[in-house]
Parts: C-alpha cells; structure tokens; sequence
C-alpha cells in the first residue's frame, strides 16, 4: 500500500500536470480565438465595401434606366408619328 506521503506526490505531481496542460490548451485557444476575431473583422469590412459598391452600382443602374424610359417617351410618339406617314 502506498503512504499518504506519496499518495499527495502522485496527486501533486498529476495535478501539476493537468494544470500545465490546461494552461498551453488556453493559450492555443486564446490564439485560435484572436485569429478568428480578426479573419472575421476582415470578412466583415470586404463585405462592407461589396454591399457599398453594389448599392453604388444600383443607385448608378437606376438612374440609367429612368434616362433610357424618358428617351424611349420621348421618342415613342415620334417614331410612331413616323410609322404613320410612311404607312
């Protein structure tokens, strides 16, 4: 049978262990975390600019589209005032 007095070694000695385990688990863990923090603010700002361009783009394509059915208003009565003398 084993004393008390190594019976706390052993005890001593694991916890030691697990708790120097434990430490280096949250070390890699907190790096992970940092890591992932910053690939996400990363993701986060390219999708920013993306919806900013796109809305800018939309905005740009609307605009073109409001000028194109004025033009087309404008020349749908002259085009067919036009079908009408050459008929």
């Amino acid at each position: 049978m084993i004393c008390l007095k190594e019976q706390f070694r052993q005890f001593r000695h694991q916890t030691q262990e697990e708790i120097k385990r434990l430490k280096e688990e949250n070390k890699q863990l907190k790096e992970e975390n940092k890591k992932l923090k910053e690939e996400f603010q990363q993701f986060r700002h390219q999708t920013q600019e993306e919806i900013k361009q796109l809305k800018e783009e939309n905005k740009q394509l609307k605009e073109e589209n409001k000028k194109l059915k004025e033009e087309f208003q404008q020349l749908w009565p002259q085009t067919q005032e036009e079908i009408k003398r050459l008929m």
